[in-house]
């Protein structure tokens, strides 16, 4: 029998995800349970600077939603729906929205992401996650000098060389249209290719840590960015793609020195067991949580 043993905000754990802990490749389940549980966690971390720094993960549902069954000609309710959800709006007050979106390669594309959908991979599945980080720079809405209303750098993290390249530039082509038509500053879908800034990322050694690894670097970042939101801020506003490209791949690189001795193998094993035993504790103290 397939236990039922936690729902977290919608998010459904039974027997078969946690035993996926022990050693075996992650699925959108504990993805979305740990993305969900970081969340919580730096929202309560994140006091200093919350109205100019937001933080969104994203559940790999939404990322598949907005690849397979959005699309950019009809859905532009959905579009501000999204928007709204991850903080992205027009306000009085610069800010910037930080996007950590768990990417797989089923969102590899073989044609145009904004009208033929036939072209992506099945909704569910796959066989490697990577991490996509979009910074969105909200300028002011009365600053008449900025010359868009938003800026977006897209950071990709993966942990086995190149082989989300192509997912990562599919998901970051509709999501720049979908956060750009979402603030009102683009009518014509774009379809140019946005630049994406490939970071210095840990290596996995085997073939199942992939999705650990999009969970430790998307804790790694945002736990850096809370406790150094001044230097994050100044990161994202200057817009110098090489500095912050190794800003981000330094940040990985302490994180793993300082937490776990400069062992990516110790990092993935204390992280299985960690979300493992949290699965545990949340399960004995009752099986829904709102």
């Amino acid at each position: 029998m397939n236990k039922l043993l936690v729902n977290y905000k919608d998010v459904v754990v039974y027997q078969s995800d946690l035993n996926l802990l022990k050693n075996d490749w992650l699925n959108d389940q504990i993805l979305a349970f740990q993305m969900t549980r970081l969340s919580d966690k730096m929202m309560m971390d994140n006091t200093s600077s919350v109205d100019t720094l937001q933080m969104v993960f994203l559940d790999p549902s939404v990322c598949s939603f907005f690849m397979h069954q959005l699309d950019l000609n009809d859905d532009e309710g959905e579009i501000m729906n999204l928007c709204r959800s991850w903080g992205i709006i027009t306000s009085s007050t610069e800010k910037i929205v930080l996007l950590m979106i768990p990417i797989n390669d089923q969102h590899s594309e073989s044609s145009s992401p904004w009208g033929n959908y036939s072209s992506y991979g099945q909704q569910a599945g796959g066989y490697h996650w990577s991490l996509l980080c979009v910074s969105v720079l909200l300028k002011a809405k009365n600053n008449e000098k900025a010359a868009s209303p938003c800026h977006q750098m897209y950071f990709h993290f993966d942990s086995s060389g190149s082989t989300n390249s192509g997912s990562a530039q599919s998901v970051a082509n509709k999501l720049q249209n979908i956060i750009s038509i979402g603030i009102g500053c683009m009518k014509k879908k774009d379809q140019s290719m946005i630049q994406i800034i490939n970071c210095d990322t840990p290596q996995q050694h085997n073939g199942s840590d992939c999705g650990i690894y999009v969970l430790c670097f998307a804790e790694a970042i945002s736990k850096h960015i809370i406790e150094s939101p001044k230097v994050s801020m100044d990161q994202f506003i200057l817009q110098d793609l090489a500095d912050s490209k190794l800003w981000m791949g330094d940040i990985l690189k302490t994180f793993v020195n300082e937490q776990y001795n400069g062992s990516t193998q110790m990092m993935a094993e204390s992280v299985r067991s960690r979300i493992a035993t949290d699965i545990k504790e949340l399960s004995t103290k009752g099986r829904v949580y709102e």
